[in-house]
């Protein structure tokens, strides 16, 4: 080969580099969309498996602003009162894996845009979804978005507790009001927490 052929065949490679690039790029950001839903439907699921095996409820503390969410061991009580117990008030059989313990982060490029949950709250209180000792949940609906526009919606199941991820934004049944609910370009409409 000469050096003209050669050059040559290096300029069309960097053509066609820099017109795949761009796509790339956006195939990269879906994919955060998708492993952020995926992480946060595990986390749903793993406690939905730690309320069932330890007999004690579990629930996931959501703070939508900071996107954040947090698996907390609870205690509930008859009349519904939840207690969240410190990890050294757990009885022995209960021990939260490492890779589940503490707060989890969205990626930078993600954020939610809903959420609704069955589970009563306080003043002052992020929204949260309690899951129960005999797999049922509060039944709840998450709204996760990129920068992009492309959206997913989670789902959990009052009766079974399973969490389920479908593409594009969540359905509320009518007369249903979210708890959070992002508005426009960084406007949030405090719903009650």
């Amino acid at each position: 080969m000469t050096f003209m052929e050669v050059l040559l065949a290096i300029t069309i490679m960097l053509v066609l580099l820099s017109l795949a690039l761009p796509k790339m790029g956006g195939m990269f950001r879906k994919n955060r969309l998708q492993a952020d839903a995926r992480t946060l439907t595990g986390a749903l699921r793993y406690a939905r498996h730690a309320a069932v095996l330890s007999g004690l409820g579990t629930q996931i503390v959501i703070n939508p602003i900071e996107g954040q969410y947090q698996i907390q061991i609870v205690e509930i009580e008859g009349d519904g009162r939840v207690t969240v117990l410190r990890p050294g008030d757990y009885p022995k059989t209960v021990r939260l894996s490492d890779d589940v313990r503490g707060e989890k982060l969205l990626s930078e490029e993600v954020f939610f845009t809903l959420i609704h949950s069955g589970a009563e709250l306080s003043d002052g209180e992020f929204p949260r979804i309690i899951f129960h000792p005999d797999g049922s949940a509060s039944p709840a609906s998450i709204g996760l978005q990129n920068n992009e526009g492309k959206a997913v919606a989670i789902s959990v199941y009052r009766t079974t507790g399973m969490a389920r991820v479908e593409e594009g934004r969540p359905v509320l049944p009518r007369n249903v009001r979210p708890l959070y609910l992002l508005e426009g370009e960084g406007i949030y409409e405090d719903l009650g927490f």
